[in-house]
């Protein structure tokens, strides 16, 4: 939650912060905000205050970027809060083995959507979403979302941590590498069934560690463009014929008019959503950073600056598309929706494709550039 600053008079509200902490390495972005709650902030504005730690092959450009609703009391006729704009925040090199503090200045709280802090140069799967704790999808806020699937506490017992753990499809690279763990810990291994366990363990870890390729035992649809997994509150997807640890492109879409196909498939317990939003890329207003090479930044090639935002498919409350749960563990149980977009406009040069879960957000992202 924002902790409000106030005036002299200790009433007056005239700003607050939060304190966000982020580790960066390799792909990953680890963080301890999925939600930000700004109530207490809704008419001033307001600052995060980021801790970033770069850890081995952390280094890349800090550049969260928020994306703002439009005012409060202009509303579209379903009720929801109508896109406005975003804006990148700040370049700003970090480098392996470093600890760098960032206090980034915020608009009103009423206008705020979330923060998306995204890894320029391994994008994706480098990549963290702060949603704002206030939104609402079918009268649940976002934080009663998850919730409702791993529990009030999952971390309180070894029963709640493991009914939370039971919600996420085995399918998983990480609860793969979770049970090979369990099981060579056990005590009741013989030889050969430890060295079946680590091996098990080392091909789960490769596949934790690169989105940009499916997992073992999923395929890509044959009759999409690409395929996307929903697994463990995360999104791994694959492009045919692309190769892996890259930036994930699609060069299809040159001109308006292109049809895209995609195959959705939920390994989880539970229901995920997609939304697919444009960011506007080369339609934004203009470039307000300036080169930072010099110090190893790639600010200017790659800026949004300011842009508006919007919903191409999966807007709620009205648009959700739902990914329904899986049956059992295996790709013949999974959940499974197609969705199938005509674009009617010219892709952005930096960013064509911005998709996501909107019920949970947090690193389930696949963007394509």
């Amino acid at each position: 939650m924002v902790q409000p600053v106030f005036a002299a008079d200790g009433e007056t509200v005239i700003g607050g912060n939060v304190n966000v902490h982020q580790v960066w390495y390799d792909s990953h972005i680890e963080s301890d905000t999925a939600f930000i709650d700004p109530s207490a902030v809704l008419e001033v504005p307001w600052t995060i205050t980021y801790t970033v730690d770069t850890l081995n092959r952390g280094h890349d450009d800090f550049s969260p970027m928020v994306m703002y609703f439009d005012a409060p009391d202009i509303l579209s006729p379903s009720g929801a809060r109508l896109p406005h704009v975003a804006m990148d925040q700040t370049f700003f090199p970090i480098d392996d083995g470093t600890r760098t503090v960032f206090k980034v200045d915020m608009s009103k709280g009423q206008y705020y959507n979330l923060s998306y802090t995204w890894g320029w140069r391994v994008h994706p799967p480098r990549v963290q979403v702060s949603e704002n704790a206030l939104k609402k999808i079918e009268g649940k806020t976002l934080p009663q979302w998850e919730i409702d699937v791993f529990g009030p506490n999952p971390t309180a017992t070894e029963t709640t941590r493991d009914a939370a753990i039971a919600m996420i499809g085995d399918l998983s690279p990480a609860k793969r590498m979770w049970q090979a763990m369990r099981a060579m810990d056990s005590g009741t291994l013989k030889v050969k069934q430890m060295r079946k366990a680590l091996k098990k363990a080392k091909a789960a870890f490769d596949d934790w560690k690169d989105r940009t390729r499916l997992p073992s035992g999923v395929k890509p649809d044959p009759d999409s463009d690409w395929t996307l997994l929903y697994v463990n509150n995360t999104l791994y997807g694959q492009i045919p014929g692309l190769g892996t640890n890259a930036a994930v492109e699609f060069p299809k879409w040159q001109l308006r008019g292109t049809n895209v196909k995609i195959k959705l498939y939920n390994g989880d317990f539970f229901e995920h959503a997609y939304t697919n939003v444009d960011f506007g890329g080369q339609r934004g207003w203009e470039n307000m950073f300036h080169s930072t090479l010099p110090v190893g930044g790639s600010g200017p090639w790659f800026s949004f600056g300011r842009m508006h935002w919007w919903m191409n498919a999966g807007a709620p409350p009205v648009g959700l598309i739902r990914v329904p749960p899986a049956s059992n563990g295996t790709i013949v149980g999974m959940g499974e929706h197609n969705v199938d977009l005509t674009m009617n406009f010219e892709p952005s040069r930096r960013l064509r494709w911005y998709q996501f879960d909107p019920l949970h957000h947090d690193v389930a992202v696949w963007s394509i550039h």
